[in-house]
C-alpha cells in the first residue's frame, strides 16, 4: 500500500506523513532512471535490519534516504517489521529530462568603421553605386 503522488512523479510510504504501519511491504515499479529526490525520510534505524527502503539492492533506513540514487532496475521496495514505526518517506523523481543548457551568447559584432570624411568639405554626396557616383562627380 505505498502511494504514488504528485501525478505519478513521487511515492510515499503508507500513511505518510503520518506513521507507517507494522508488517508492510510494497514494490514500486516503473521508476525512471533519474536521480531520486528525498522529500522526507524517517524510518526505524538499527542497521537497516527491521524497516528499510531498497534501491539497487542497497537498504536505506534512519534519516538517510536514497538522495541522488538512480533506480537502475526501475524498482523501489519497502518493508517494515512488526514493531517501531516512524513517519516514513516521500521520494520523487523527474518525469522529463532536464532542459538543455542555455545557448551561449552570440559573439560581439565587429566595430563599425569610422565615417569617411566628405569628398568636398561642405558638400554631401550620396549615390547608390560607384557608377552613379562617377556620373554625379562628372556632372
Amino acid at each position: 500500500p505505498c502511494s504514488l503522488t504528485d501525478g505519478g512523479s513521487c511515492a510515499t510510504s503508507p500513511n505518510y506523513p503520518n506513521n507507517y504501519g507494522d508488517n508492510e511491504e510494497c514494490t514500486i515499479s516503473g521508476v525512471p532512471p533519474v536521480g531520486l529526490e528525498v522529500i522526507g525520510f524517517d524510518v526505524e534505524a538499527y542497521g537497516c535490519s527491521w524497516d528499510y527502503l531498497t534501491v539497487n539492492g542497497i537498504k536505506y533506513c534512519g534519516t538517510s534516504g536514497p538522495s541522488g540514487a538512480v533506480a537502475e532496475d526501475g524498482v523501489i521496495e519497502w518493508r517494515s517489521d512488526g514493531s517501531v514505526v516512524e513517519s516514513g518517506w516521500k521520494i520523487c523523481w523527474a518525469t522529463r529530462p532536464p532542459s538543455p543548457p542555455p545557448a551561449p551568447p552570440p559573439p560581439p559584432s565587429p566595430p563599425s568603421p569610422p565615417p569617411l570624411p566628405p569628398v568636398f568639405p561642405g558638400f554631401d554626396v550620396t549615390a547608390e553605386s560607384e557608377a552613379q557616383l562617377r556620373s554625379l562627380i562628372t556632372e
